[in-house]
């Protein structure tokens, strides 16, 4: 809330030491969760790349953060890193009901308000089914 207040508000920047927060977007209906981990004295000063990290078929995000090992690296290469949730821990490559799209383009448009990402480096990893999904998300 913090960051949002100051991004808004053009308030002086705010810096964080290296935190992982959890959040969620109404999407059709439903909330769905992500994760949001931050480098060491992130500024919203600063114009940071984004990084989805998604989860294979059964897992969560919060299993991809531990498993991935990738905060360390975004706090050596200074990104902030995205781990979100599927719906039933999994994705939709396109074949079901659930709207992936709007998810990701909301978790991209609320992290240039509170995060100021830079949208013209935003990537996506993941390790099986997030693999895949990263790939429809390209």
């Amino acid at each position: 809330m913090k960051t949002l207040l100051a991004t808004l508000f053009g308030c002086c920047a705010w810096t964080a030491s290296a935190q992982t927060v959890v959040d969620s977007l109404l999407i059709d209906g439903s909330y769905r969760t992500y994760r949001v981990h931050t480098p060491p004295g992130f500024n919203t000063a600063e114009h940071l790349p984004l990084v989805f990290n998604l989860h294979g078929l059964t897992s969560t995000g919060e299993q991809q953060e531990l498993y991935s090992e990738m905060n360390a690296v975004a706090d050596v290469e200074r990104f902030v890193v995205v781990y979100p949730d599927g719906v039933n821990n999994s994705w939709n490559l396109g074949l079901g009901a659930v709207d992936e799209y709007s998810f990701f383009t909301g978790m991209m448009d609320l992290l240039e308000i509170t995060h100021n990402i830079d949208p013209d480096r935003i990537y996506s990893c993941g390790m099986s089914q997030g693999g895949f999904m990263s790939f429809v998300l390209a």
